[in-house]
């Protein structure tokens, strides 16, 4: 198998569960050029993450806060101080074996390893692209910051709403895939049950694209 294909295949295929170590969710806010995409990640998983490396803040946000609770009660008018609060942003290159493969845009979810860090503003690398049935995953495992169902833009009563107990998100991905890779994995997919038809499964789903088509989506 080609490392197009293999790629492909780990794209869709792994189901991953960050560390909480140097590992955690967030949220993709723009590409800004040469691999790199501004992410957002929870406070509350940045914080945890800082006791193990130090994470680079991207240009123009705010550094970790020490403290959420204090600050939500302040920023109740001020969507940007709540955004400051929740949350913190830097930037993370997407490996180059990802390109053409996978297209990421604002709103995509995706796992980052902050380990990786070089320099002074690249804060670390994107390691998975997630979609639906992974972010199911991680949801199913308790790993999912909630503070990530929230808009990108959330207000402070899209914060209070989420504190609810009734309160359900279904986050949804964003990101694609190159049609090409997608059915050169099919093929092969239907090929490999061919072979065998003791290997075809009825309940499997085909391969399709993730929830966004690539019109727009902002590639690297």
């Amino acid at each position: 198998m080609g490392r197009h294909k293999r790629t492909t295949r780990e794209v869709l295929e792994t189901l991953p569960l960050p560390n909480g170590t140097t590992e955690c969710v967030a949220r993709v806010l723009g590409a800004t050029g040469g691999n790199l995409h501004r992410v957002q990640m929870t406070a509350r998983d940045a914080q945890q993450i800082q006791a193990t490396v130090i994470i680079a803040p991207a240009e123009g946000s705010a550094t970790v806060p020490s403290s959420t609770a204090p600050s939500l009660q302040s920023s109740h008018a001020d969507p940007e101080a709540l955004q400051a609060t929740l949350f913190h942003e830097t930037l993370c290159q997407l490996p180059t074996r990802f390109r053409n493969i996978v297209f990421i845009k604002r709103g995509s979810y995706v796992i980052v390893d902050l380990s990786t860090r070089t320099g002074t503003k690249i804060g670390g690398e994107i390691i998975h692209v997630l979609y639906d049935s992974q972010i199911h995953h991680i949801k199913k495992h308790k790993l999912w910051p909630t503070e990530l169902d929230l808009p990108i833009t959330a207000t402070h009563q899209d914060w209070q709403k989420a504190q609810q107990p009734n309160a359900a998100a279904n986050p949804r991905s964003t990101a694609s895939l190159d049609q090409a890779s997608l059915d050169c994995i099919s093929d092969e997919s239907a090929e490999d049950s061919d072979d065998d038809p003791l290997l075809r499964n009825p309940n499997r789903p085909a391969y399709s694209g993730a929830s966004d088509s690539n019109d727009g989506s902002e590639s690297e």
